[in-house]
């Protein structure tokens, strides 16, 4: 909301169009932070982190489809980095479905890997 705030003319009004240089600008300014938290993860972590970010709501993590699709070590190695991703809050779980927390993490993973 900063974003779209320092974006919108005085006297001018916020519109759907600033959406995109908005989030745009939030993911350069955090570039810094989320190269730093990707080089402090094991590459297992590393790796879920990204798979889950390309499924954007990652369902069956540890089945066979989902661990051959993204390249990934075994089901038990998947479910012991998903465990430490939960706990420093980065993944999200809802149910069965995995999500990165982090809007413009997920973003930015995509946009990188």
């Amino acid at each position: 909301m900063n974003e779209l705030f320092a974006l919108t003319p005085d006297s001018g009004l916020c519109d759907v169009s600033m959406l995109e240089p908005a989030q745009r600008n939030v993911i350069l300014a955090q570039e810094g932070s989320y190269r730093d938290l990707l080089s402090r993860l094991a590459s297992r972590q590393k790796l879920i982190l990204q798979a889950i970010a390309r499924e954007r709501k990652a369902k069956g993590i540890t089945s066979s489809a989902f661990i051959k699709k993204y390249n990934l070590p075994s089901a038990s190695s998947v479910q012991s980095a998903v465990k430490s991703l939960l706990k420093n809050d980065l993944v999200t779980q809802e149910g069965d479905i995995y999500r990165v927390y982090d809007y413009f993490l997920e973003e930015w993973l995509l946009k990188e890997y």
